[in-house]
């Protein structure tokens, strides 16, 4: 080879493996974007580097707030970060090297009014309620502090979406899309208080009051709206509210509160919150408020008052009918928290309700609560991507008794709970998987599950994994699939797909098509109860709710046709299957007409052949007998869950840096649900009227004969009673009830105006196509018990500089109807308008008076039927933090 040539490739060679002084010197600025107050990470921040008038890079932070600004010359640089709802950042003067990379922690203080804050309820893993595949709401901070609520759960009450309606100082009912309860039910809605279930394990009640924490202890309240079973399981079929708390590890913190007003209102609540090291922090919090609640005579309770004291009942002990007026709270919380190391932190909790009110949600009207306690216990631990949480509830009901029976309801209902969750990342996928277990131990001492007591204990598991895939810098696709098992249904396993695609437009706009899979598995209340509801008048049967441990009901046909059973009065003890022929319970009729004086003991009793019999059903609304045939009478299947599809299309954008819109239309479709038209489900054997007059004719002039039948017939003298029951009490059978579907749509819509720095403007308006349905031949009637039309518009003023603070919330709520096994009727439309002022003292350290109005102008309205009428209440609080 020529050495020119030689030389040519030696210099060649050098060049390619020279260091290259422009690449060597390129470098990186990365770190992590955080909420100043609460150190949450934040996602979607933009973060530019910019050299004199340029901008040489930009990046957004991904779901875990970190960012990274590559391609950097060695140099001085100033770093730009920007984000909706929070105050732009500008740092100065940050140095890139050349020999790697300079990290940043930046924290970004929100602004007074947060238009997309960062939420963890949708997935249980952090990102903004733009990304999130779900409609999301958030209650923030200054939302709390700015009005005085008897419990947690009115801060929500102006949520988009969100059936409320209060029931008393303490008492409400609430849910999301579609029907609810006369008491919240956890079924349908899940009520978290940091990660926590809060409800009563063997009812499966969301109560309000049970949430342990005081104003002061609430960072935000996140409000899940439509399907979230495929993350949490059976308890989030239409949604989730989740309470989520201050850690100790902020600033040291001394607070207090203290509130009076009307109807004699007291309440003080206090918060100390220290840091005991650098890495360890705890907390105390407690509150304790009472009240006069309003007044309410049930008609139910009147009547059975007076029977009982006409047959001799003390009316200083007598409990049927005795409402106490104080209704009071106490509850207290401790806390601690642990940053063990780097992405480590250990936080446990320990919490104490004792409430004492009336709460009219059951099934056999409403009860009186007598120091009702409830204990719970947490602890969880978040290591870099790993969650896991351990929990137990514990449920004591005091001395609580039912106004209508005056039975004394025992409640000892246990729940052990854990979870579970993981996540990692790969390529441009994010999965999430993990698993949960509960285990429910209801413990009612035979009030509530009586026959059942000894085999109530419920477990159920779920596993799921979900994922989220960046499609390309503008489109996510979100898939999800869950795996339940509950030990007591006949159908043990239940698979619950999800499916979303997130498209960003803009940096600033979100829209969403999702399908969901939704269930709701029973609650021990809805697979075991066996209770009387109410007495048959003065005849030895008794109604009575009655579960079948998952199994089902049959009946017996080896009587040549349907047995019956006869109470032990009529037989002389004997509680064993009969055929079901009336004629055999004559001298019972006898003994019955005789008391009422019609003495027929000296006729011979008839046969079969000469008086036949009859069937008929209990209606308990009209309390009337509906004739019925025996192929009428059908074997009852095992109780399932309620499933829900539903497709949903939504909107989330801000339209400028201060206005933000969100649009959610949704279809769902309902299987396997429950009517609302409580039926009794086993007939009752009668005396034929017909033939016994003939009968009658035959001793009797035929007008007497025609008398002495009609009252004769008109006794039961037996019930086709279900072979798994023992006993001749009439039954209502939980899974009888289920069976029918629906279908409907609906619509919420909300708008949120940062007018100015000081002022904000938000309304929303909430639409379903429907607030009752037919569910189908042989499952009867559904009323959802919501309203179809809903809205509310607040005006917000804030202006921390001078001290002022104050709202003014505009209610409209549309009527509906109620039909319960204990209540029926309607509910009418109203509005109302609440307003608060709050000024800061400013002869005091860290003192507002806050002055709220609930019903301003004393709009006199019930919110559900059996409660109380409801008038204005107003309420002064003192704050002061140190």
């Amino acid at each position: 080879m020529p050495r020119r040539s030689a030389l040519r490739y030696v210099l060649l060679a050098a060049a390619l493996l020279a260091p290259r002084t422009g690449l060597a010197q390129r470098a990186r600025i990365v770190g992590t974007v955080a909420d100043s107050a609460t150190g949450t990470r934040l996602a979607g921040a933009w973060v530019r580097a910019v050299a004199g008038d340029s901008t040489v890079a930009t990046a957004l932070t991904n779901s875990r707030g970190r960012f990274r600004l590559s391609g950097l010359a060695a140099g001085s640089f100033t770093v730009m970060v920007a984000r909706i709802g929070y105050s732009p950042l500008r740092i100065p003067s940050v140095a890139s090297s050349a020999t790697g990379e300079t990290e940043l922690a930046v924290r970004m203080t929100p602004r007074p009014f947060v238009l997309d804050p960062v939420v963890v309820s949708a997935t249980l893993s952090e990102e903004t309620s733009l990304a999130t595949p779900a409609a999301v709401s958030v209650v923030p901070r200054s939302s709390v502090l700015r009005q005085a609520v008897a419990t947690p759960i009115d801060y929500v009450r102006t949520v988009p979406g969100v059936d409320y309606s209060q029931k008393g100082l303490f008492s409400t009912t609430f849910s999301t899309r579609g029907p609810r309860g006369v008491t919240a039910e956890a079924g349908a809605l899940l009520l978290l208080s940091d990660y926590r279930y809060v409800s009563i394990p063997s009812l499966g009640y969301n109560i309000a009051g049970f949430v342990p924490n005081t104003p002061d202890d609430i960072e935000r309240i996140e409000v899940v709206r439509g399907p979230a079973a495929v993350i949490f399981g059976p308890n989030g079929r239409r949604g989730v509210v989740h309470f989520i708390t201050r850690s100790p590890l902020g600033p040291a913190e001394t607070s207090l509160s203290l509130a009076g007003g009307q109807r004699s209102w007291a309440d003080g609540s206090f918060r100390i919150s220290r840091r005991v090291t650098p890495s360890f922090g705890v907390k105390l919090s407690a509150r304790y408020a009472r009240g006069n609640d309003w007044t309410y005579e049930d008609p139910v309770e009147t009547a059975l008052r007076a029977q009982a004291l006409a047959t001799g009942a003390r009316a200083d002990t007598l409990l049927i009918g005795a409402r106490r007026e104080v209704a009071k709270e106490f509850h207290t919380e401790a806390r601690a928290d642990w940053a063990i190391g780097r992405g480590t932190t250990l936080v446990s909790t320990a919490s104490f309700v004792q409430a004492t009110g009336v709460e009219s949600g059951s099934d056999a009207g409403a009860a009186q609560s007598e120091d009702w306690k409830y204990l719970a216990f947490q602890t969880r631990l978040t290591h870099r991507r790993l969650f896991a949480n351990l929990m137990y509830d514990g449920s004591n009901a005091g001395n609580t008794y039912n106004l209508r029976s005056g039975a004394i309801l025992r409640d000892d209902s246990r729940l052990f709970a854990a979870q579970v969750q993981h996540s990692s990342e790969w390529r441009a996928t994010r999965l999430i998987y993990g698993g949960d277990f509960r285990w429910t131990i209801p413990r009612t001492h035979g009030t509530l599950n009586g026959r059942f007591e000894d085999q109530d204990n419920v477990r159920e598991t779920g596993v799921y994994i979900h994922s989220t895939t960046a499609l390309s810098p503008r489109l996510d696709l979100s898939a999800a699939l869950r795996l339940d098992h509950h030990n007591k249904l006949a159908d043990e396993f239940f698979l619950s797909p999800r499916a979303a695609l997130v498209f960003k437009p803009g940096a600033n706009h979100a829209l969403r098509l999702s399908y969901n899979r939704s269930f709701e598995q029973p609650t021990p209340r809805g697979i075991f109860p066996d209770l009387a509801v109410a007495p048959l008048g003065p005849l030895p049967f008794s109604i009575r709710l009655e579960g079948s441990a998952g199994q089902g009901f049959s009946f017996d046909r080896s009587c040549g046709g349907l047995c019956m059973r006869a109470p032990a009065a009529f037989t002389g003890g004997s509680t064993g299957f009969l055929p079901a022929d009336a004629t055999l319970m004559w001298p019972a009729v006898v003994a019955i007409l005789k008391a009422q004086g019609l003495d027929l003991s000296a006729l011979p009793a008839p046969t079969k052949a000469q008086v036949g019999s009859r069937l008929a059903l209990l209606n308990p609304a009209t309390g009337t007998f509906i004739p019925v045939t025996a192929g009428d009478v059908k074997d009852v299947p095992a109780i399932r869950r309620v499933v829900e599809s539903v497709f949903e299309a939504g909107y989330k954008g801000f339209l400028n840096d201060r206005l933000l819109a969100s649009v959610d239309v949704y279809y769902t479709r309902a299987n396997h649900v429950f009517s609302t038209s409580a039926t009794v489900n086993t007939p009752n054997v009668f005396l034929d009227p017909a033939t016994l007059a003939t009968y009658f004719t035959n001793f009797m002039p035929a007008g007497l004969a025609q008398q002495a039948a009609s009252g004769a017939a008109s006794i039961p003298v037996g019930t086709i009673s279900p072979k798994e029951v023992p006993g001749a009490d009439l039954l209502i059978f939980q899974p009888a009830n289920q069976g029918g579907a629906y279908s409907f749509w609906g619509a919420d819509i909300s708008l949120s105006y940062d007018v100015s720095r000081n002022l904000s403007l938000g309304g929303s308006y909430s639409y379903a196509s429907k607030d009752s349905t037919d569910l189908g031949a042989g499952f009867g009637q559904l009323l959802f018990q919501a309203p179809r039309h809903k809205g509310n518009v607040t005006l917000q003023f804030q202006n921390e500089n001078r001290g002022i603070r104050a709202d003014v919330r505009a209610r409209a709520v549309g009527g509906f109807g109620v039909l319960s096994p204990a209540y029926v009727g309607r509910v009418k439309a109203y509005g109302l308008l609440d307003a608060s002022v709050g000024v800061r003292l400013g002869w005091l350290r860290g003192a507002w008076f806050t002055v709220d109005a609930t019903n301003l102008f004393d709009h006199r309205h019930a919110e559900f039927v059996g409660t109380p009428v409801l008038g204005r209440f107003i309420v002064g609080r003192l704050q002061i933090t140190l």
